[in-house]
């Protein structure tokens, strides 16, 4: 049976030009998202309102790519949903015929309640890229039975393929949208300085009003041709001199932290050799004195918790909204003293966990305010005997990994306790003809908890009369880098750089920047 085909007669395709109701949610998204297609060399054009909401297109070298985006400005029901995915489906199909790869992403405020288990297991298994199929294979058969009962006619395998963003309630905000639009501007290396990128901002919204009624391809080029001329315009300014600082940080709490900043924060950065400006609590001070004290400190530090969310949030919102015509916005840092969800304004930005904190906690966060700092010493004590050249600074609350460190214990001695081997010895993988290899290697993707472990087993399970000689060394720092003339080793092989890419570009555009130590890395 032939696939029914389109027509722009279709008031779903239609929509655009004949509607109003809800395309400035799809004029919002659309500018919320170009920062990231930008950061993307192989970024070409996109279309607004065509047979996707929007179509964002793709070229590098692998072949042609395009992402089709759904946008709604209301939760999504399963009725909705599977004609969604449907077309999603056909879209997928003529793709393929025509070498074309295709991504699909539904971007909305939300979900209806029967919808939302599918959403969060499809999320949950987006997440654990890193997980294998044995391990996902329960929650995929728990995917599979939530899409046939809602009826969404569409294999679990594809549904689990389409990215959900179902959460952009703040992007409905004019005001949100418009900071963090600017503030990406402003970082993203265009030259722009805080003034410049707010009218990028402005005349982005004006374009995009524009080309939506012309139903046009943008491409990169016209983007870029907005942001490079606010940029000629309103260049980016030097960042003021050291001396006009009166303080290093300036501190910006709720008065229900008050005590603990008082009592213990700021002992600490005293301590450190920072001077602290935490005059302030709440929303006891106007906005004139908060913008002063924030820009005559070299960074601001957020105390976030929900108390600082309902009473002192909104007036530094207002100050991050009012940046300093001719200065640059104020260097931030977050610290979490209670549980809370960091705002849309500066979700971007990493934080501190100060809720519950240890010594490891409070050396990021004296890293993070840019002191420098000497080698930590551990928290737990070692041997005499053990050379820890560079100990961890292990993350707060460490558990579990039990498995992992019976197998680590078993490698190490393997006659030594019970006469079975743990249940998960068979992960050990001998070179053929060593039954005992001297060498172990723990492979996982960045961040999942290798040096933890390693550093947590070898303080609690290694017997050191048994193990007198122990070395520790770590690759996080630049200093610990080992020098292969001095160690006596031969170096690497040199690597070839890699080619540039040849996919097509706009005019103008330019090429991405190759990392220097690794010259397959942008």
């Amino acid at each position: 049976m032939a696939e029914p085909r389109d027509s722009m007669l279709d008031p779903k395709y239609l929509g655009g030009l004949i509607g109003g109701k809800g395309y400035a949610f799809q004029d919002a998204y659309v500018l919320f998202r170009l920062p990231d297609w930008l950061l993307d060399p192989a970024f070409v054009r996109f279309q607004l309102e065509a047979w996707e909401d929007v179509e964002v297109f793709f070229e590098d070298d692998d072949g042609r790519r395009r992402e089709a985006i759904q946008v709604k400005d209301h939760p999504v029901t399963p009725a909705e949903a599977r004609d969604i995915f449907e077309e999603f489906q056909v879209r997928a199909r003529r793709g393929a015929r025509r070498g074309i790869d295709y991504r699909f992403r539904l971007a909305c405020v939300g979900v209806s309640p029967t919808l939302q288990p599918v959403a969060t297991a499809v999320k949950l298994l987006q997440a654990r890229s890193g997980y294998t199929d044995a391990e996902k294979a329960g929650t995929r058969a728990e995917l599979a039975d939530k899409v046939e009962a809602l009826g969404l006619e569409a294999p679990a395998k594809f549904v689990e393929g389409i990215k959900l963003e179902t959460d952009l309630g703040g992007v409905t905000r004019e005001t949100v949208l418009r900071d963090v639009l600017t503030m990406r501007l402003y970082r993203g290396g265009y030259g722009l300085s805080v003034l410049g990128a707010e009218y990028a901002y402005v005349q982005l919204a004006v374009a995009l009003h524009r080309w939506l009624q012309e139903a046009r391809y943008v491409t990169c080029a016209d983007v870029e041709a907005i942001i490079r001329g606010e940029a000629e315009r309103h260049p980016e300014q030097p960042p003021p001199a050291e001396a006009i600082y009166t303080y290093d940080i300036f501190i910006s709490y709720a008065r229900a932290d008050g005590a603990w900043v008082r009592d213990e924060l700021e002992p600490r950065l005293t301590a450190a050799g920072l001077r602290a400006c935490a005059e302030f609590e709440g929303c006891q001070a106007s906005d004139t004195q908060l913008r002063k004290a924030a820009l005559s400190s070299r960074r601001t530090l957020l105390v976030l918790s929900p108390a600082y969310l309902a009473e002192a949030w909104p007036a530094f919102q207002r100050l991050l909204g009012a940046w300093d015509r001719a200065a640059r916005p104020y260097r931030l840092v977050l610290a979490r003293r209670a549980e809370c969800e960091r705002p849309l304004l500066v979700r971007y930005l990493p934080y501190v966990d100060l809720s519950a904190p240890d010594n490891a906690a409070w050396w990021q966060l004296l890293a993070g305010l840019g002191v420098p700092l000497e080698e930590k010493v551990p928290d737990e004590p070692a041997p005499a005997a053990w050379r820890l050249v560079h100990p961890y600074a292990m993350p707060p609350h460490f558990t579990g990994r039990l498995a992992e460190r019976e197998i680590l214990s078993y490698w190490l001695e393997p006659d030594k306790g019970d006469s079975e081997p743990p249940p998960l010895s068979s992960w050990l993988e001998p070179v053929e003809g060593d039954s005992d290899p001297p060498l172990l290697a723990v492979r996982a993707l960045g961040g999942f908890g290798k040096s933890a472990l390693a550093w947590h087993w070898l303080l609690r399970d290694v017997d050191d009369s048994r193990w007198p000689r122990v070395l520790w060394w770590g690759f996080y720092d630049k200093s610990s880098c080992l020098s292969a003339r001095g160690a006596g080793v031969p170096g690497p092989r040199p690597r070839a750089p890699e080619p540039p890419p040849t996919g097509r570009r706009p005019a103008g555009h330019p090429a991405p920047t190759r990392h220097p130590d690794h010259p397959g890395r942008l």
